[in-house]
């Protein structure tokens, strides 16, 4: 993983795209938007994300897709769901769920929490030549 993990956000709600893709680059994170499945199957594949952010504005279904799409095109990505109420509903889609109404300190508190875990992942792939150790995913 790059120093600054790449953030994918992926959502039916512009404005709370953009609104949370702002917090993230404020916070010193690389942060890409897509608005439909297409959109994050060509951000995938052509950029090396680290995280997949799912909004509630997404239904379980795409989120499923999303989540399979962007690991077929890059295996490391861990996804962070934001669910519309907390706990959430029916179960999280790959580790993590988290209420899309917390504090702006929260959220970034969370995705920064998800990064760390990331790396301690990447790194426990790369004792084990599942991943290259010279391997900057």
């Amino acid at each position: 993983m790059s120093e600054s993990p790449v953030i994918l956000l992926y959502g039916h709600d512009p404005v709370l795209l953009m609104t949370r893709r702002l917090i993230l680059e404020r916070s010193g994170f690389e942060v890409w938007s897509a608005l439909d499945l297409k959109e994050v199957e060509i951000i995938t594949g052509s950029q090396n994300i680290d995280i997949l952010i799912t909004c509630h504005t997404v239904s379980r279904k795409d989120q499923t897709a999303a989540l399979a799409i962007a690991q077929i095109l890059n295996s490391h990505i861990i996804n962070f769901a934001l669910a519309e109420m907390f706990p959430a509903h029916g179960g999280d889609v790959s580790g993590k769920d988290f209420n899309s109404f917390i504090s702006t300190a929260t959220f970034i508190s969370a995705v920064e929490e998800v990064v760390r875990q990331h790396s301690i992942v990447l790194r426990a792939m790369k004792q084990v030549g599942l991943i290259s150790k010279g391997s900057d995913e």
